[in-house]
């Protein structure tokens, strides 16, 4: 687990449509499915995931 300080950002930034929010929720995505595949490796294997 990891705690990070956006410069510039202010309590629930990413409530709203912005830039900023959507590359932290792609970061979060990527983070999730990286934690995801490697507890689930070595099981049967699910749905393939695209990261960009």
């Amino acid at each position: 687990m990891v705690y990070a300080e956006l410069p510039f950002t202010q309590h629930a930034f990413d409530l709203l449509g912005s830039a900023r929010a959507a590359h932290t929720a792609i970061a979060v995505e990527q983070f999730l499915a990286e934690v995801y595949a490697t507890q689930h490796a070595g099981s049967e294997p699910g749905p393939a995931v695209a990261i960009p």
